[in-house]
């Protein structure tokens, strides 16, 4: 063996990585290089390790050659550890130190992350390392890196309470030595479990109070940075997004970027993204995964991190309404990547949500199946909790839509809320009980849902996420509209709602609130001042945000006002000049078709109503009311106004029967959708021949509607359907 070269990190070195490996290949002679002082980089050793083990074949392929690295062997665990993947490819490890007091020998360190083991493996693991720790007479701070281990692996098997009193072992051990930099670490993992139950101001104390001030003291910009992104998260789950994009952007990101971790940065990115796509604004959001995200991780050869970003942006592409693309990058850029690295967890994860985009385009069954078969089987093997109540939440959504309410509701009671329970997560318990509140809605007891409402979800997101409160306040108003409360529900909307989402910057939310309040305008026939709504507050935001489907949707609504007003010239251009080409755009076919169909009647009987059209000369029907005055047709249907969906308002109206029999008649027999089957037939039997002047009095249209009232079929909508598109549904935000 040829002569040695030695590189030595001491308190004054001031390199990089890059500069550290060119030193070593120009020291080399013809024997080995050592290398000494891992724990002197400047940016900690946790950082050393990270970027020497991302450079792990680079360092392969420039130094084939031996290399001695000399290491304390306090510091044996953390590189076993942190640095796994460049550790398995060590040579051999030789223990030069002194003898001491006889130890068993730890646990080797695991190369596997506990998210990518099975729930045996995990126990096992589990096992081994509590036989060494309880064997130990007293626990020496280079145990808690072990302890550390061991809360991670119970935590992973969904045993917080567990993890957590490991965690709180492992700070007690550690605040008995010098390691400050390894207790804020130990009280960061403290802070997490926390976080996971919903304690957020806790959690947010111990990261500025007990992390950042320890790794500003002693330099290591690296874990100040990482912990600046983790309050950005206990942030974005209080729906402080505004806040938390500001820290991203001003105090995580120039950091990566200034100390050269590339990957850090470009996962900031992606977290950046993350918060734009939650405020609605995907346009951004789009563009920093496909043009920023996806290029870098290409070039980096992390063909994981490439599978991630590009269920990110099928994230996206599903809010948008592009279901058979997000359907394409989640089948085809996705999965497959997860299959191939055997990361099952990923995969399972990537079917539910496969699943759950086949649910939005109406394939339930084959969701079910995909659920049921493919992933419940997985999460359960893994142990992983989460991923049980995620896919619990995902087929109860299926149950919704199939109506099998009694169904969702007891596996929404039976196994999701348990799991949380078990894992005192109260964030997911408040959750999940708002969406028991979903389905008691949907069964008609409005008053159990908005006692769960303001009881169980108000209070627990209230000061801790401003977010989901004004999102349970908005719900809130939903039932005091369905319950005809119209005045309370734009209190809460105008007083609660609206003002929280315009503070936290959030366009998407705001939109749909507005769009709640123009909805209970129209129905308190206040259309005025709907249509003001919707045309100053809710189509801006949506065409801000880049959001097409949305702004389409309440650009119909503009047109069901602007018919109820008498202007049909106007919403029947509408439709044809701005919504179909946004359908078009979207290849949304079904939405497309949908409203061309609607488009087709409403000429079809506007030409025969003569509503507000030019209407040829020829037949005319003349209606006389009980007093002898005429009704003319032009004022048929503008007066024929709605109670509620799919039900004639005939109290509102004193000459409601007449104003329907104007209607049936002006229709003059033709079958159209909005009048139905049953005034088909009525007309078919007092007009047989449509010529000349014809007049009906009123009283033969009362006694045959006193005879049909009580089987009048709900008249469905100009699509067919009989349920009305309501704004605020259609228009929700992501």
């Amino acid at each position: 063996m040829g002569a040695t070269a030695e590189i030595a990190i001491d308190a004054n070195w001031q390199d990089g990585t890059e500069q550290l490996l060119d030193r070593i290949r120009a020291a080399r002679n013809d024997g080995p290089v050592q290398l000494f002082g891992f724990h002197r980089w400047p940016l900690g050793l946790d950082d050393l390790l990270a970027r020497l083990n991302h450079r792990r074949e680079s360092i392969a392929e420039r130094f084939p050659y031996a290399l001695l690295v000399w290491a304390r062997e306090s510091d044996l665990s953390a590189i076993a550890t942190q640095a796994a993947d460049l550790w398995a490819w060590r040579t051999g490890v030789f223990d030069f130190t002194l003898p001491g007091e006889p130890r068993r020998a730890a646990p080797h360190g695991y190369h596997s992350h506990p998210a990518t083991m099975t729930a045996a493996e995990r126990r096992s693991r589990i096992e081994a390392l509590q036989g060494y720790l309880e064997e130990q007479l007293v626990l020496q701070p280079i145990d808690a890196e072990l302890l550390l281990e061991l809360g991670d692996l119970h935590r992973f098997l969904g045993d917080t309470k567990e993890a957590e009193k490991v965690y709180q072992q492992a700070e007690r051990v550690l605040a008995k030595s010098e390691d400050r930099r390894r207790l804020a670490v130990a009280r960061g993992r403290i802070a997490d479990i926390l976080a996971l139950r919903g304690r957020l101001d806790e959690a947010l104390q111990l990261r500025r109070t007990e992390e950042l001030p320890v790794y500003k003291e002693l330099g290591d910009w690296r874990l100040y940075a990482v912990t600046q992104g983790e309050i950005a998260d206990i942030l974005t789950s209080r729906g402080d997004l505004a806040e938390a994009l500001d820290i991203r952007r001003t105090a995580e990101l120039p950091i990566y970027e200034r100390i050269g971790l590339e990957r850090l940065a470009a996962v900031t990115k992606g977290q950046i993204s993350d918060i734009l796509f939650a405020q609605g604004q995907f346009t951004e959001a789009l563009q920093i995964r496909e043009q920023e995200l996806l290029p870098w991780f290409q070039q980096a050869g992390d063909v994981h991190s490439v599978a991630v970003t590009s269920g990110r942006i099928a994230d996206v592409l599903e809010m948008r309404g592009l279901f058979d693309e997000a359907l394409r990058v989640r089948t085809d850029e996705e999965l497959p990547v997860y299959e191939k690295l055997g990361d099952r967890r990923a995969s399972a994860v990537t079917k539910v949500q496969i699943a759950d985009i086949l649910r939005s385009r109406g394939e339930l069954d084959q969701a079910l199946r995909i659920i049921q078969e493919e992933a419940l089987p997985v999460f359960k093997e893994l142990g992983y909790t989460r991923g049980l109540a995620f896919a619990y939440d995902k087929i109860a959504n299926i149950y919704q839509m199939q109506e099998r309410l009694d169904d969702a509701l007891d596996l929404r009671r039976g196994l999701e809320l348990p799991i949380y329970k078990e894992i005192g997560d109260k964030r997911a318990l408040a959750a999940t009980n708002g969406q028991i509140a979903d389905i008691l809605e949907l069964r008609g007891e409005l008053d159990e849902a908005l006692r769960i409402r303001i009881e169980e979800e108000i209070p627990f997101y209230e000061g801790v996420d401003d977010g989901l409160w004004a999102l349970t306040k908005a719900q809130i108003a939903g039932i005091l509209k369905a319950q005809g409360r119209f005045d309370e529900a734009l209190r809460t909307l105008r007083e609660d709602v609206i003002p929280m989402w315009s503070r936290t910057d959030d366009p998407g939310h705001l939109a749909a609130a507005q769009g709640e309040v123009a909805e209970i305008l129209s129905a308190q026939r206040r259309f005025d001042e709907a249509l003001a709504v919707y045309t100053n507050d809710v189509i801006p935001l949506f065409n801000q945000l880049g959001n097409a489907r949305s702004q389409a949707l309440a650009i119909s609504r503009v047109a069901d006002i602007l018919r109820a007003l008498g202007r049909a010239n106007e919403a029947l251009k509408l439709l044809r000049e701005e919504i179909i080409p946004i359908f078009e755009g979207l290849g949304d076919v079904d939405r497309h078709e949908e409203t061309a169909r609607r488009i087709a009647k409403m000429a079809e009987r506007d030409h025969y109503l003569g509503h507000r059209y030019d209407v040829p000369e020829g037949p005319r029907v003349k209606v006389e009311r009980s007093d002898g005055t005429e009704l003319q047709p032009g004022r048929a249907i503008d007066a024929l106004q709605w109670d509620r969906p799919g039900v004639f308002d005939f109290g509102g109206h004193t000459d409601g029967a007449e104003l329907l029999g104007a209607a049936i008649l002006l229709d003059s027999g033709v079958d159209i959708t909005i009048v139905g089957q049953i005034y088909k037939d009525f007309a078919a039997s007092v007009i047989a021949d449509l010529t000349g002047e014809w007049t009906l009095r009123v009283v033969d249209v009362r006694a045959w509607l006193t005879k049909r009232l009580m089987t009048v079929p709900a008249a469905p909508k100009e699509d067919g359907s009989t349920d009305t598109e309501a704004g605020g549904s259609e228009l929700a935000a992501p």
